[in-house]
């Protein structure tokens, strides 16, 4: 073997160049991930069992474009705001409203979606009882 078969150039621009564009890429995702995220808590089942009074609750079904709403835990004053009968969903926020100002230690939802209810539609649900204050959000398994 002679000296000039040891001798070889090795093009490491190509390798720096895709450990850049890898370095980009992974500060970029690690950014996103704070702003992917959801803060939800559990709305029903995650209290202890040793609080004495039930809060009030509002349980919310998601029919493709309408809902309806059924109240849990509320006064008798208060049962007449429920809408067990569907209605469009555009209304909806205004309703939310409604609940709160009638309802104001109302902080806990649960929503049920049903087979045709796109995921959309529940995550304008949340956001909608959020910008109200309903805090406490469930949402139902099918």
């Amino acid at each position: 073997m002679s000296k000039n078969d040891l001798n070889f150039e090795l093009n490491l621009l190509p390798v720096i160049s895709l450990l850049a564009v890898l370095i980009c890429f992974l500060l970029l995702t690690t950014a996103w991930i704070h702003i992917g995220s959801v803060d939800v808590a559990q709305a029903i089942g995650g209290q202890s069992t040793t609080e004495t009074k039930p809060k009030p609750e509002v349980w919310v079904t998601i029919h493709k474009e309408r809902m309806s709403f059924t109240l849990k835990n509320v006064s008798k004053k208060n049962k007449k705001l429920q809408r067990r009968k569907p209605f469009p969903s555009k209304f909806a926020r205004r309703y939310y409203a409604q609940l709160k100002k009638n309802i104001t230690n109302l902080n806990t939802a649960l929503i049920t979606p049903t087979r045709g209810t796109s995921y959309g539609k529940i995550i304008e649900t949340i956001d909608n009882l959020k910008a109200e204050k309903i805090t406490e959000v469930g949402v139902n398994p099918l």
